[in-house]
């Protein structure tokens, strides 16, 4: 049995561009059909809140998950048994609207 190469595309070399009809070439460039390639994407308000809220935990958990030394676990307890242990409001306050406001 024989096998013919060039009924297969086998031995054959691509032709160059500038050897196709110059309707085909235009018709081939993505220029030609108007098409960019690009995509677009746009994010609701609602999906924009979301991100904000996924950064603000993300950012929480990994405060909270921080271990703090026995030194400083130990003077908070004394400090709280004691009722020497106080919170500025206005400190408390500053610190959540910087926190929320990303300042």
């Amino acid at each position: 049995m024989k096998i013919n190469p060039s009924v297969f595309g086998v031995g054959k070399t691509p032709r160059p561009e500038h050897d196709l009809p110059a309707k085909a070439a235009a018709d081939s460039a993505p220029a030609a059909r108007g098409d960019n390639n690009t995509d677009k994407i746009s994010i609701s308000p609602a999906g924009a809140r979301q991100a904000d809220v996924d950064h603000l935990t993300k950012s929480v958990l990994a405060e909270i998950q921080r271990p703090a030394s026995p030194e400083r676990l130990d003077a908070l307890r004394t400090a709280v048994q004691s009722g020497a242990y106080r919170v500025p409001t206005g400190d408390l306050a500053d610190a959540l609207m910087r926190r929320w406001m990303g300042i």
